[in-house]
């Protein structure tokens, strides 16, 4: 009986250990991840699509050219005229076993209408830094769509 609750307490010992050094892992993040989106989203509105597309990952672009995400950001706007502003509507951020996910829900208005859109940033463990993993843009009219 005795014997039975030190292992129990050995173990519950040996995951409390685990878990703290899983957090210990990640590092503080040097930058604002709204401001990160904002920024995005000014490179957009100023039509700098080339700055933009830099925030991207390079997973996002191992299997899709760089080209394709620019000519993807300038059909947007193409389609919806010129961005006039955005406003996040909402922030969910999740750990996950790789790192952090930031999911920007972002309302924006574009000069021939308004869209849905989701901008999804990740801290990786040992960065401290964002990247997007992530970019959909949902508008009636849009004829564009994101490359997969």
């Amino acid at each position: 009986m005795i014997l039975s609750g030190i292992k129990q307490s050995l173990a519950a010992f040996g995951l409390c250990l685990m878990l703290l050094m899983l957090v210990s892992c990640e590092q503080p993040l040097k930058v604002d991840p709204q401001a990160v989106a904002a920024d995005f989203y000014t490179n957009l509105k100023n039509k700098d699509f080339e700055a933009a597309s830099k925030l991207f990952s390079a997973g996002m672009q191992k299997s899709v050219p760089h080209q394709a995400w620019i000519d993807f950001l300038t059909g947007v706007q193409k389609d919806l005229g010129s961005l006039k502003g955005v406003r996040f509507k909402n922030v969910e951020t999740n750990t996950v076993r790789t790192g952090r996910m930031f999911i920007f829900d972002v309302a924006a208005s574009y000069e021939n209408g308004n869209s849905a859109e989701t901008l999804s940033l990740f801290q990786g463990l040992r960065a401290t830094d964002l990247e997007a993993v992530a970019y959909d843009v949902k508008a009636n009219g849009l004829t564009v769509r994101a490359p997969r």
